[in-house]
């Protein structure tokens, strides 16, 4: 079951829009077969990003799941639409925001409420790396390894 529909996306778009996105110059007619594209990926996008915090496919997605994959069905289809063109950055920042968005949930540092997180959630990793010097140099090391062609 998709997170999103077409009638979520008209609430961002007026159907002109929408349509004229969905490659139809007059605006008149919107290509539901573009639009099912842009949130098959959209959707692949989120579980592929939450697999192993979450049970997924979501059965009922919540709010955030939903305007997560409105956010990346939009980023798709002007992707679709304008192929290798520059995008413009407002749906550049959906993208990286929605991206962000997803990391930080699989990550735990948000949480979706009324899910409960897998047994294969990434843990904590904890570093003793310090901040200090080496006890060779890198130019002794090089000259253990053969420099830097190895």
């Amino acid at each position: 079951m998709p997170y999103s529909s077409n009638s979520d996306l008209l609430k961002r778009f007026t159907s002109s829009e929408l349509a004229k996105l969905t490659g139809d110059e007059s605006g008149t007619t919107i290509d539901t077969d573009r639009t099912d594209v842009a949130r098959d990926l959209a959707d692949a996008t989120i579980d592929a990003s939450l697999h192993g915090r979450y049970d997924v496919p979501f059965d009922e997605p919540d709010a955030l799941i939903i305007s997560l994959s409105i956010d990346l069905t939009i980023y798709h289809l002007y992707r679709i639409e304008y192929g290798e063109l520059p995008l413009p950055s407002e749906i550049n920042g959906y993208y990286e925001e929605s991206m962000q968005l997803l990391d930080d949930i699989r990550t735990g540092e948000l949480y979706l409420g009324g899910y409960t997180a897998g047994i294969d959630a990434p843990p904590t990793i904890i570093s003793t790396k310090s901040n200090g010097n080496r006890l060779y140099s890198g130019d002794v090391l090089d000259s253990y390894f053969g420099g830097t062609d190895v």
